[in-house]
């Protein structure tokens, strides 16, 4: 956004640029019409200069620091003002030395007529190129912004993957191991960060070892119902016909043979 802000900012001055040059044609022309003027003193050129006066003004007022080129319109006022003087309504014709006067006032008001324009121009040219050099020093900064936020970018994504790796991936597999080999311990599980995975080897190793004495449950239970079964099946075949009566743990309580 601020690299476009300059942009057109640089355009404006160019464009400025550029209403000097015309300016600068204008007053030239208008310079030799004047002359033109002074040594023919016809109407018809004198017509002429005034619209070429005109147009130099209003161009001037178009510039951004119109102010500077008040005393070049100034002194093309004045210049025509002077020469007015030869034809006004009702007033006889000016002799040679009337003339010769409004020649040397020309001469006087046309002394560095250029001087306001040309110290305009050149205030412009350093600034153009100063926002020449602003522009191409954001462009650098943009295009070193431009590589350096991909390689950054590159960069931290494997950093990230290579901590996943570490910190995620291999707990983790270190976990299924050793839930495969039931062998879940503090001293086989290194691993302290992150948190979450320390928390899940504790809880695996808790349900481990919950299953441990669920399977060794099971397995007295077993035992003890495969030695019922064996007490009971010794009373039968003792006592084919009796009728006993015993407990959940196999202990008879009443037994009539």
């Amino acid at each position: 956004h601020k690299l476009n802000l300059k942009q057109q900012k640089l355009q404006k001055s160019l464009r400025e640029e550029l209403r000097i040059k015309e300016a600068n044609m204008l007053l030239k022309q208008w310079l030799m019409s004047l002359d033109l003027y002074l040594n023919n003193r016809e109407a018809y050129i004198y017509d002429s200069l005034v619209d070429q006066g005109e147009a130099i003004i209003f161009l001037n007022k178009q510039f951004k620091e119109k102010k500077r080129l008040e005393v070049l319109n100034e002194k093309i006022n004045a210049g025509l003002t002077l020469c007015s003087a030869a034809h006004q309504a009702g007033k006889r014709k000016l002799n040679e030395i009337e003339w010769l006067q409004i020649i040397s006032k020309s001469d006087k008001l046309t002394e560095d007529l250029y001087q306001a324009l040309n110290l305009y121009s050149t205030d412009l040219i350093i600034r153009i190129n100063m926002e020449k050099e602003k522009i191409y020093s954001r462009q650098i900064t943009l295009k070193r912004t431009l590589y350096i936020c991909p390689t950054t970018f590159i960069i931290f994504t494997f950093l990230i993957i290579k901590w996943s790796n570490q910190t995620i991936v291999d707990p983790i597999k270190l976990l299924r191991k050793l839930a495969s080999k039931e062998e879940i311990l503090t001293e086989n599980f290194p691993y302290k960060n992150p948190i979450e995975l320390k928390s899940l080897a504790d809880t695996l190793k808790q349900y481990v070892h919950d299953l441990e004495k669920a399977k060794e449950l099971a397995w007295s239970k077993t035992k003890q119902l495969e030695s019922i079964n064996i007490r009971i099946s010794s009373i039968m075949e003792t006592a084919a016909d009796a009728i006993i009566c015993s407990n959940d743990k196999g202990e008879i309580f009443t037994m009539n043979a």
